[in-house]
């Protein structure tokens, strides 16, 4: 049964409605997407689109609103629900917290990927599902263009030309225009500010000269975002990494706007929170500390930096220290210089302690994961989890140790090198078990590479620089990228299907699941062409964590 409530009619005004959708055999739900019956508000067609999402830890229901034939902009705030039919109290309810979305014909869906876990979809204790039928009901509020325009364009730019300086108004809206002035690769706009500071232009870790700045591979960024980018450093006259961070920080959605390139994260370790440097400037309640280059975000300003210790502390740390160095280093010369430890994702404090340790041990410090490096040592959550960064998959390709931060404090501590195996990482924060150790054993063994045999090719788009990190990762791991000809030339070659060449596609979760479906297929015809399989970019980042390879759909 679908029902619409007062729904009301126009070409230009607002309206809302509220439909129920009953779906029956809940437990066949699988992967695929099952669409409601379509429905009407004002002028345009919409329905609901759910579809069983499988994670690392929890499967959900997804959910989402689709506008349907969506020739022109749409704009609406919604509210999704699952009823419980015993008990209307325990009704699940979403919405979307008073924003206004544009549904447009290439972004036609928005809605909740991670809507409500199917273990509590199913708990019998509930009664989202009754005789195997659940009950999902849709409010919508379809704003009026005005109002759409008042609800999605900055306040400056809904005044009118008259009322604004010329040179205002040009630099209010340079950064709509792709084309009109370069964007910063971190906070993703053209505009330069005192808050954002100049813009800079690099390649290669070199300035570039200002009739070069439309040159290939040159990246653009202000230089306050560069300078609190956290992994970014020079090197006399030399920027290192910052390629790396941009790639980094593409993947990150800013906690104060929502878009990519967040660099910037709070000091507190087990803070989410990330941030664009003049987004988290014009925050009013985050706390700074200009000279290590740190924020803490509102939630943890009450925190302390590193150089903010009372005095009380300060004395016991000058105590310690005194008796640490009275107490000699225990191992042998002969077997520090042998180590070179390199970090990954370390706070500053965890830096500081990295430091001191190799300055009493005598052990080398990396700024890079070179292959000299015999321990990563990774910053954790307090599940002991690390970020799953460059080095740290690398670290494990390589078989080397990959240890958290209290390896370093016991060994301080002991004056003495301790065994590695207890202090080892064993997870992830996106649930990958045991992949150093893989990496280790599978090293001892002189085992091939993981990808030994594979050809992989990447196909739609990318971030170009993210798709560079990729196609690096996947040759270290001993597979080959192939070009597009050299992708169906083989096909012609082989015959049959083969389950050794894997067609990539970006399997980006944050773009609605039209676009991603959109993805999925045109990977799959060109799969169809090369008699290929085709794999998300997750399937290469999976397989590397845990250094074995994730299952492959079935060839077809």
């Amino acid at each position: 049964m679908e029902e619409n409530q007062n729904p009301i009619n126009g070409n230009d005004v607002a309206s809302s409605s509220t439909f129920r959708w009953r779906i029956e055999n809940v437990s066949k739900l699988d992967e695929e997407n099952h669409f409601s019956p379509i429905f009407i508000i004002g002028p345009h067609k919409w329905r609901l689109v759910a579809f069983h999402r499988k994670c690392n830890v929890n499967d959900y229901l997804s959910v989402y609103v689709v506008a349907v034939e969506c020739k022109n902009s749409r704009y609406a705030k919604f509210s999704l629900a699952v009823i419980d039919q015993t008990n209307n109290e325990n009704t699940l309810r979403k919405d979307t917290e008073g924003e206004v979305f544009q549904f447009t014909d290439d972004e036609n869906d928005w809605g909740f990927d991670e809507f409500i876990q199917l273990k509590e979809l199913k708990d019998a204790n509930n009664g989202y599902i009754v005789n195997d039928v659940c009950i999902i009901e849709a409010e919508l509020f379809i704003a009026s263009t005005q109002e759409s325009k008042e609800k999605l364009l900055p306040d400056e730019i809904m005044e009118s030309d008259e009322e604004k300086d010329p040179i205002t108004l040009v630099a209010s809206t340079s950064c709509l225009d792709n084309a009109s002035a370069f964007i910063c690769a971190f906070c993703q706009t053209s505009k330069v500010s005192e808050d954002s500071g100049s813009m800079l232009r690099f390649a290669n870790g070199k300035e570039v000269e200002e009739d070069k700045v439309s040159g290939p591979n040159v990246i653009h960024v202000h230089h306050k975002c560069l300078m609190w980018a956290p992994q970014v450093y020079y090197v006399g006259e030399t920027l290192k990494n910052l390629e790396l961070e941009v790639v980094r920080g593409s993947k990150l959605k800013c906690s104060c706007c929502g878009l990519k390139g967040a660099a910037l994260g709070c000091f507190e370790q087990s803070c989410k929170n990330t941030y664009h440097f003049p987004c988290a400037f014009g925050t009013s309640d985050c706390r700074w500390y200009n000279e290590g280059y740190l924020i803490l975000c509102p939630s943890h300003s009450d925190m302390k930096f590193p150089h903010e210790k009372t005095k009380k502390g300060n004395k016991l740390a000058q105590d310690n220290s005194s008796a640490v160095h009275r107490k000699s280093w225990q191992a042998t010369a002969s077997a520090t210089s042998k180590l070179v430890l390199c970090g990954s994702s370390l706070s500053a404090e965890e830096k500081h302690l990295l430091a001191n340790f190799a300055k009493i041990s005598g052990v080398t410090i990396s700024e890079n994961m070179k292959p000299d490096v015999t321990h990563l040592i990774a910053s954790t959550d307090e599940k002991g989890a690390c970020r799953r960064t460059f080095r740290f998959l690398k670290a494990i390709l390589d078989g080397k140790w990959v240890l958290n931060i209290d390896w370093i404090k016991a060994c301080t501590e002991d004056m003495d090198l301790v065994d590695e195996e207890p202090y080892e990482v064993e997870l992830d924060i996106d649930g990958c078990r045991d992949g150093p150790r893989n990496g280790r054993l599978r090293a001892s063994k002189g085992a091939p590479k993981l990808f030994n045999g594979l050809h992989f090719y990447f196909t739609g788009e990318f971030v170009p620089l993210y798709k560079k990190t990729l196609e690096g990762l996947v040759v270290y791991a001993g597979a080959r990228v192939l070009t597009k000809n050299s992708l169906l030339s083989r096909s012609d070659d082989e015959g049959d299907c083969s389950s050794t060449t894997l067609i990539v596609y970006d399997f980006d979760e944050e773009v609605s699941f039209t676009v991603l479906l959109e993805k999925r297929r045109e990977a799959e015809d060109l799969a169809k062409q090369s008699r290929s399989v085709v794999i998300g970019h997750t399937w290469i980042l999976e397989s590397l964590a845990a250094l074995k390879l994730e299952p492959l759909p079935r060839l077809t």
